[in-house]
């Protein structure tokens, strides 16, 4: 994911929320703001949805966050350092972040878990999305790639706080239906994958920071 599909996403957005039309006494230029209103809603909303859809990483239909990063000041022992300290600092929340090491290869494996909440109609979710980042370093370089997502969703109704237990939610099969455009729910799966891309687009930002930081040894 880059910053023009983030720009784009949200250039989509407002688009959306400021299309107006003027007002007319006739039937008959009635009928045609209402025919053009509903044909650029159509319009904006396949805009939308296209930009959602160029937003998530998509391998082997399932969500795969995937780069190779160049950094020629880097040596792959500090790409190992880094992002192990990053893992353990951005995770706290998450139980044994770290999964697998390999010093001798610049490699750790680590879990991450991000939690958020949104509206969609009448009800109100709240989120806890479990993955996998996987990260190797070489000398001048490193890949990182995250995977395995796991969603796991309470729902409560709006001004409710008697919320459900956690279900597992298939978050591939969710965005196959939101990219059909068939089903039940589509303003929910905007939302959902809205929120998640922006999640990561900030996570992938944070990690490529962290992992090219000089820190000073003590």
């Amino acid at each position: 994911m880059n910053r023009s599909c983030y720009s784009i996403f949200f250039l989509v957005i407002i688009l959306v929320s400021n299309t107006s039309f003027g007002q007319s006494s006739d039937p008959d230029v009635i009928g045609m703001q209402k025919k053009a209103k509903e044909d650029e809603k159509k319009s904006e909303d396949k805009k939308a949805l296209d930009a959602i859809i160029k937003l998530l990483p998509i391998v082997n239909d399932e969500i795969r966050y995937e780069e190779v990063v160049t950094d020629e000041k880097l040596i792959g022992k500090d790409v190992y350092r880094n992002a192990r300290r990053w893992l353990i600092e951005s995770f706290v929340d998450s139980k044994s972040v770290i999964e697998y090491v390999d010093e001798d290869k610049n490699h750790v494996i680590g879990k991450g878990l991000i939690r958020f909440s949104f509206s969609s109609g009448l009800l109100f979710y709240k989120d806890q999305l479990e993955f996998v980042i996987s990260i190797t370093g070489k000398d001048g370089k490193y890949k990182y790639e995250i995977y395995n997502f796991r969603l796991s969703q309470a729902i409560a109704g709006l001004g409710s706080q008697n919320f459900g237990p956690y279900d597992p939610i298939n978050l591939n099969e969710e965005f196959k239906t939101l990219k059909s455009g068939k089903g039940s729910n589509k303003r929910y799966r905007e939302k959902l994958f809205s929120i998640i891309s922006l999640k990561f687009f900030d996570l992938t930002e944070n990690l490529k920071k962290a992992v090219s930081q000089q820190y000073k040894d003590f």
